[in-house]
């Protein structure tokens, strides 16, 4: 769906973040409207099956055809538990969905303890779930962003297109 950029990541990591974030959405992004905002819910088993290091790699090539298809639209944004860095020692296995965003030319930021992601983190991880209930482990959400440039530019990359 279209919106615009929910700026209040901006504000949640003063100390870290904000120099960054700020730079990035004034020159990267241009601004914060028109952004195409995606939502993976992990309850659905036919999205899930695709959830995987290949299909998020398609997914994401999808996203910058639309983005070709829409210059108006100036990148792609997230929210989720799934990319936050605590999951490198925790839930390696879905750590490919932070590395390919990276890779993909996406920026992270902290957004806040995702206390309406708690369920959706240790829905189908008894690992994560036995860490949260011990109180070792605090889902977070983060947001990646991508601008339209560099998430066309990497698909670009990806298909050969250019070198």
């Amino acid at each position: 769906s279209l919106s615009p950029l929910p700026v209040t990541f901006l504000f949640k990591d003063m100390r870290t973040q904000f120099i960054e974030a700020l730079k990035f959405v004034v020159f990267d992004l241009k601004g914060v409207n028109l952004f195409y905002s995606f939502h993976t819910d992990s309850h659905d088993p036919h999205l899930m099956s695709e959830f995987n290091p290949q299909g998020w790699r398609v997914f994401l090539l999808r996203c910058a055809d639309i983005l070709k298809l829409n210059p108006h639209v100036k990148g792609v944004f997230g929210i989720s538990w799934f990319i936050d860095p605590q999951l490198e020692k925790i839930s390696p296995k879905v750590c490919y969905v932070r590395h390919i965003l990276y890779k993909s030319g996406g920026k992270i930021f902290f957004v806040a303890p995702a206390v309406s992601s708690i369920q959706d983190a240790v829905y189908k991880s008894p690992t994560r779930r036995q860490l949260y209930e011990r109180g070792k482990y605090i889902p977070r959400d983060y947001i990646g962003i991508w601008s339209r440039k560099a998430l066309i530019s990497w698909a670009d990359k990806e298909r050969g297109l250019i070198q």
